[in-house]
Formats: structure tokens, sequence, C-alpha cells
């Protein structure tokens, strides 16, 4: 429902986070592999009434019922669509629902972050929320605070190898 889109209703969030977690998290994972597929070559009008925020409420979402195996990939999956798509579905959102979202589901999944923080060509903005989801692990798990040094320094080692190519960290996220 389009009035749902931004902001779905407390009651409406109520109760779908009443429903089987393990059902609910596999339907999430499907509605946002089904709506990216759907979205990820033609975006609506950006002035259509068609947006119903289903990505990114279902991101939202997975954050209180997903796991750090198959919904941190789904989640991964959106970032690494096109800025349009990226913005169109996740708008302003990206930091409030993204970076939290890649915490709660990745924040024992370093290895899956790195790897992702490493891929070629991807939306600058999608690989920020990633590093700032790596940097709330040493904010919120202070005894983490080393692990999360060493993560930043092989991305810094992996940026220092790969400049000045910009496919992997443009200047922005630089």
């Amino acid at each position: 429902d389009p009035k749902n889109a931004i902001a779905p209703d407390d009651n409406l969030i109520d109760r779908i986070l009443a429903l089987p977690h393990d059902s609910l998290r596999r339907d999430l994972e499907n509605l946002i592999l089904y709506y990216t597929g759907l979205t990820c070559d033609h975006l609506p009008n950006e002035d259509s009434e068609d947006f119903n925020g289903v990505i990114g409420t279902s991101m939202m979402l997975l954050a209180e019922v997903g796991n750090e195996d198959s919904s941190l990939d789904v989640v991964l999956e959106v970032l690494r669509q096109s800025p349009e798509f990226c913005n169109y579905h996740i708008c302003d959102g990206g930091d409030d629902t993204s970076v939290a979202t890649i915490y709660k589901l990745g924040q024992h999944k370093l290895d899956k972050l790195m790897a992702f923080a490493k891929e070629e060509g991807l939306y600058s903005l999608s690989k920020s929320c990633v590093l700032s989801a790596v940097t709330q692990i040493a904010n919120y798990q202070p005894k983490r605070r080393d692990e999360v040094i060493e993560w930043f320094r092989e991305i810094i080692q992996f940026v220092f190898e790969k400049l000045p190519n910009p496919q992997f960290f443009d200047s922005e996220l630089l």
C-alpha cells in the first residue's frame, strides 16, 4: 500500500513481526529479490504514485528477523545495484536502514563485508553503508575494536594498491 511506503504504521509492523520469524525471514528475502529483479533494469518514474517501499521496509524488518547468511546476502545484493536503484528504493534512509541492518546481520561476517567492500564498480554510498556498519561494531562492541581496526587497515592497504583506479574506491568514498 503506497500509504505505508515511507513509514509503515506501527500496528502493521507489529502484526508483521508477530509472524513466525523463519517463514517471515524467507518471505522478506524473496520479496526483496523479487522487487529487485522487477526494477533493477527499469525503475518507475520518480513522480509515480506506485512507490511502495517494499525493499527499504523489508530490509529494515530483516534487521529484526534476518540471519547472517541468506539475509545478509540479499541485503548486499540490493546494495550491488545501480545508484539510481539504491536512491529510488532506499533514498535518504540508506544510513538509517542499511547501516543498522548490515550491522545486525553482518557483525560476525567481516570477511563477507570485506569482500563486498573490495568489489569493483559498486556505488560509493553502498560501500559507505558497509564501512559505517563495520565502524558500529567498534562502537557497540568495544572488545572487538582491534579486530575492526585491522579490518580497516586491510581496506586502506587495498585502496593504496588500487589507486588511482576509481572502480574500487572513488574520490567521494575516499
